[in-house]
């Protein structure tokens, strides 16, 4: 039985790059370990809005959008 898992790395880190290294170089589906890039909750939400057109800021231009980004 597989069992899914989630882990945040930096990659900023010495540390978290040496462990991506490690995982990279392990992974293949016949060691039984498969990398799935999947997005978060957030994403998703914004992605459904966006299909669903809601919550959407019209703006004229470059100039409005920062206005509205920043009020």
């Amino acid at each position: 039985m597989a069992k899914e898992i989630t882990i945040r790395i930096d990659e900023r880190s010495k540390f978290g790059q040496i462990v991506l290294q490690m995982i990279k170089m392990g992974v293949s589906e016949e060691k039984g370990i498969q990398l799935i890039s999947a997005p978060n909750k957030t994403t998703i939400e914004s992605i459904e809005n966006i299909n669903s057109k809601k919550e959407l800021t019209k703006t004229e231009n470059h100039s409005d959008l920062m206005n509205k980004l920043n009020t």
